[in-house]
């Protein structure tokens, strides 16, 4: 069963929210969606990359990823290392969900959550309660 994690990226330096992003190794989707613009970015990569991602979604999510981790060289590429990921949130995907819905669900789902975090980003203290969520650990039932 695929499931869905959704991302927050930030400067590293600032600490300023640059967009957010969802990555669902099972769908082998990988979007970004920056603060300044309204489409979703797809982000391809290797099977071997794929299998560094699906091993650290399997591991903890509650520490702000660094631009090292196998996650942000997906998102970020050659940027990564100026950028940290906080985990924000997961979906189990329906099994069966034929590929192209996937990939349609998923874009909406990151148009949904940057509209959220764009409209608390005028209100910095809801936008560090939003990134705050990062701290916990992902239950996936």
């Amino acid at each position: 069963m695929a499931i869905a994690y959704t991302f927050t990226i930030r400067s590293r330096e600032r600490g300023q929210v640059l967009g957010q992003a969802i990555v669902c190794a099972g769908a082998r989707y990988a979007s970004v969606m920056r603060t300044t613009s309204p489409y979703p970015g797809r982000r391809f990569t290797n099977a071997m990359h794929w299998s560094d991602v699906e091993r650290q979604l399997g591991g903890s999510l509650a520490a702000p990823l660094t631009g090292s981790s196998a996650i942000a060289r997906l998102l970020a590429g050659e940027q990564a290392p100026g950028l940290s990921l906080h985990y924000l949130s997961h979906e189990r995907l329906p099994e069966g969900m034929p590929e192209a819905q996937v990939v349609e669900h998923l874009d909406e789902q990151l148009r949904l959550t940057g509209d959220q975090i764009e409209k608390t980003a005028q209100r910095p203290n809801e936008v560090s309660d939003l990134i705050g969520m990062a701290g916990s650990e992902p239950t996936i039932p």
